[in-house]
């Protein structure tokens, strides 16, 4: 009986050595898609973790603050956060709370935090990260009053999903229509995506892999349906190449690309017949070392709206304006404060009457996080 019970405790001891183990393999591998902000990836590593370990405070931040940026699962933020602040009564456990309460639209709740953050701040000297989160805050505060005033004024509409063969199980998004509403161009990333699972270094990885972004087609049908979507061959590689917008006849089709070197830069295609030219990238008026990555034509061509990163701006992505002389792209001018803020903004699109521009922005009258 006795060697039955010490072998028992030697299996278990296994069985514990051997979770340890695993854990310390998924643990690497959550905090690798963390810190590279794919927080679906991070989210479900991380929910295995604190399912074996619910003690590990760690697990559960993270997985909270995953939760705060995967939509299908914002509402669990709530339930994590509330569940922090239960015994952590510290400012920054007020910070998360609000955060969580925000993406779910609670406003009034998300405030409550928010202010309650703000005032435990308040006497302190604040600098660098500390200083960031004091100032993020109060930038909730005003988009979550905002939101209030906007969700009060809301319109109520009609939203369908497109379905297949466009929408599947994989990402589909920054659908662009031609003018005639006969072909859709977007973005996709999954199974098909060119090269398959690869590696920062655009290697094959079928274990930590991602499927990068690619360009695809389709055109629709005279019954108003939509053709089997195909991928572009002559626009995709095995790095990120994402559509952005469509000159008004058609015929030029603006890119996005970026790798492991490059944050991301506009480049543009010209379609002849029905093949779409290799892309080529936009001058160093529109490109610089930074980001660039939307961009949205006028109906005649003379000007080029984009978002950019680059130094001299008024925050941290701004609008600018190019206009075309001699065939080619001239000088960038910002488009001011009356547009920019000292937040992100950004995917302008200009109508075609040439003088109503659309566009996001993190400051005017956001009401999001």
């Amino acid at each position: 009986m006795k060697k039955v019970k010490f072998l028992i405790l030697v299996f278990i001891s296994f069985i514990s050595a051997a979770i340890v183990a695993q854990n310390k393999d998924i643990q690497g591998e959550a905090a690798y898609y963390f810190d590279i902000k794919d927080y679906k990836k991070a989210y479900e590593l991380y929910d295995k973790l604190y399912a074996q370990v619910p003690k590990n405070l760690e697990y559960k931040f993270r997985l909270g603050y995953c939760s705060l940026f995967y939509p299908e699962k914002k509402a669990r933020a709530i339930e994590i956060f509330e569940d922090v602040k239960r015994t952590d009564k510290s400012p920054e456990a007020d910070y998360y709370l609000a955060k969580a309460y925000h993406v779910n639209y609670k406003f009034d709740e998300a405030l409550k935090s928010y202010e309650a953050f703000v005032a435990a701040k308040a006497d302190t000297k604040l600098k660098g990260d500390d200083k960031a989160f004091l100032d993020d805050a109060k930038l909730g505060i005003m988009n979550c009053n905002n939101g209030k005033e906007l969700i009060a004024k809301k319109i109520i509409a009609d939203i369908k999903n497109i379905g297949p063969p466009i929408n599947t199980e994989e990402t589909e998004g920054v659908p662009i229509i031609s003018a005639d509403e006969s072909i859709m161009i977007y973005t996709y990333s999954g199974k098909k995506s060119t090269g398959g699972l690869l590696d920062d270094f655009l290697k094959e990885d079928l274990t930590e892999g991602t499927y990068h972004e690619d360009i695809f087609i389709c055109t629709r049908t005279s019954d108003s349906t939509w053709n089997e979507p195909v991928g572009i061959t002559s626009l995709n590689t095995k790095a990120n190449d994402a559509a952005v917008a469509l000159s008004p006849d058609g015929h030029m089709l603006f890119t996005f690309a970026s790798d492991v070197k490059n944050p991301g830069d506009l480049c543009f295609s010209n379609l002849t017949g029905t093949e779409w030219s290799k892309p080529e990238k936009l001058n160093s008026n529109i490109n610089s070392e930074y980001w660039e990555g939307s961009c949205s034509i006028t109906s005649d061509g003379r000007y080029l709206y984009f978002a950019s990163e680059r130094l001299g701006g008024l925050g941290g992505r701004d609008l600018y304006v190019s206009e075309k002389v001699n065939g080619d792209w001239g000088p960038a001018v910002n488009l001011g404060p009356s547009i920019n803020t000292p937040y992100n903004e950004d995917a302008p699109f200009i109508h075609p009457d040439g003088i109503t521009l659309f566009f996001s922005s993190q400051g005017h009258k956001s009401k999001d996080t």
